[in-house]
């Protein structure tokens, strides 16, 4: 799957945040929790789950980038952009999934708990 990606700036730097299949699956097997369980984090004002989330959406431009340097990045990042940044990935993410793609060995495609920005 080759999704375009949402751009976002952390750091000063733009990166284009992708959440594919290979992303979720990645931030699931480094977290040990679901897209759902990650979410629900997030939403509840989990800082190092929005680390972890935004760390698995563009690792794929940086093999070596580490959550711990996602964290640095979003430190004066505009958390209300981020998190925008994040539902279009996942609504992205959403919209791939028709066509030749089906969502019969994905349980994400329900959208899980919305991510709404933290003020």
């Amino acid at each position: 799957m080759s999704l375009k990606g949402v751009p976002v700036t952390l750091g000063g730097q733009a990166y284009e945040l992708r959440l594919t299949r290979r992303a979720l699956y990645r931030l699931e097997t480094e977290t040990d929790r679901t897209i759902v369980e990650v979410l629900d984090r997030v939403q509840r004002g989990s800082f190092a789950a929005m680390v972890d989330l935004v760390w698995a959406g563009i690792v794929w431009s940086n093999a070596k980038l580490t959550p711990e340097d996602v964290a640095d990045l979003l430190d004066g990042a505009d958390m209300a952009e981020v998190a925008k940044a994040v539902v279009d990935a996942m609504a992205q993410m959403g919209g791939k999934q028709s066509g030749n793609e089906q969502s019969d060995t994905e349980s994400t495609s329900e959208n899980g708990p919305s991510v709404s920005p933290q003020e």
